[in-house]
């Protein structure tokens, strides 16, 4: 019995813990003298060029289906179907590219804050999926998922909203035709 309770406590502890990136991690623009006026509008079209290069990244590298996960879980159980929790696989490939796209994006050293919040709740929310991916395998690993999926996606929108509150209150709105539009008009 104590060893069921320390495998139920390992696991729970191995679903709670997502990989955390770090300013290490990412790559970081040099801070500019914000004195001079012409490093100011330089600083501007980074800032302007890295919402674009994240927006391209999204609209690129799709993370969502016709339905949501928790529905795709919820049909496989339902009908007791493991093989419909295959749909939630090129959800976790899209959201793997995200992460991995977004490591590589030059963040303006000003929004590194904002950049890392974005990329460890996106980390942990695909953590999330894969948890709820192995439901059938690993049931307490399936629940323990469920839970931690409801907080992180409200996590991952809180983000992304930090981020469109950034680029705003630097004066940037996107167009419709720039891929950074989808943080200043769609979240």
């Amino acid at each position: 019995q104590e060893a069921l309770v320390q495998e139920l406590v390992d696991k729970k502890i191995a679903v709670a813990e997502s990989k955390q990136y770090t300013v290490r991690d990412i790559k970081v623009l040099p801070q500019i003298d914000t004195e001079d006026s012409a490093a100011e509008v330089v600083s501007e079209a980074e800032i302007r060029n890295y919402g674009n290069t994240l927006g391209f990244i999204l609209a690129n590298n799709p993370a969502s289906s016709s339905e949501s996960e928790l529905d795709i879980l919820r049909r496989a159980l339902g009908a007791n179907n493991e093989t419909e929790l295959k749909k939630m696989d090129p959800i976790i490939a899209g959201y793997q590219k995200i992460i991995t796209g977004f490591l590589s994006a030059a963040t303006p050293a000003e929004l590194v804050p904002a950049h890392l919040s974005l990329l460890n709740n996106l980390q942990a929310l695909l953590d999330d999926i894969r948890g709820l991916r192995k439901t059938f395998d690993d049931p307490i690993v399936g629940l323990t998922s469920i839970k931690k999926y409801l907080t992180d996606v409200l996590l991952v929108q809180r983000a992304f909203q930090d981020l469109e509150n950034d680029f705003e209150s630097r004066g940037i709105i996107f167009t419709q035709t720039e891929y950074g539009y989808v943080f200043t008009h769609t979240i």
